[in-house]
């Protein structure tokens, strides 16, 4: 895997706007999915604990999933922090749904990185790693788009331009909804509401 650190800084217009399609057509296909929305694609990490995590193994939970990284600086936390609220208003039930955190930047993302920011949202995260095939299984099972990219001058490392849907398992497995980073706490408790009937 080729280090970022050289990555070019991209066109963000056109990048913003692929994810812009990205997104619609996602949303598109969710709200047509109809009464037999299908299964959610399976896909097999590790957690933060080193234990593996297969997604079809989840049955009986409702899992909220979500691709990210733990340098971001913004969306990720955002969209974190409103998923874990969302998920603590559930009360008892809260038991029965998880947050799924995989990452889209692997070189940094090591177990001890991922372990500390699933800490910082709560008991309900497991936040998710794997090889490279396995990581691309997953990206391509939910068409994740995600682009390191150079920071400004001056600023060190580097960012990750990365897709910022939410997606919405039901305990069955099938696909219940689609969300994004920006959905306001009413729409993520509709959709959590949704992956819990």
């Amino acid at each position: 895997m080729r280090s970022p650190q050289g990555a070019p800084v991209t066109n963000v217009r056109r990048i913003a706007a692929f994810l812009a399609v990205v997104a619609a057509l996602g949303a598109v296909a969710v709200a047509t999915l109809g009464r037999r929305a299908p299964s959610a694609p399976d896909f097999a990490l590790v957690d933060q604990h080193g234990a593996p995590f297969v997604l079809s193994a989840q049955r009986g939970r409702a899992v909220v999933l979500f691709f990210g990284y733990t340098h971001c600086p913004d969306v990720c936390p955002a969209t974190m922090a409103v998923e874990e609220r969302a998920i603590r208003r559930l009360g008892a039930r809260a038991a029965d749904v998880e947050i799924a955190f995989v990452t889209v930047d692997p070189e940094r993302d090591d177990a001890r990185a991922l372990g500390r920011y699933a800490a910082t949202f709560g008991p309900n995260v497991v936040a998710l790693r794997g090889d490279d095939r396995a990581l691309a299984r997953a990206w391509t099972g939910y068409h994740v788009y995600h682009q390191a990219v150079a920071r400004r001058p001056g600023e060190t490392g580097y960012a990750v331009v990365h897709s910022s849907a939410v997606y919405y398992i039901a305990r069955s497995g099938a696909l219940a909804a689609y969300g994004d980073w920006s959905d306001a706490g009413d729409a993520v408790s509709a959709d959590l509401q949704k992956s819990l009937e």
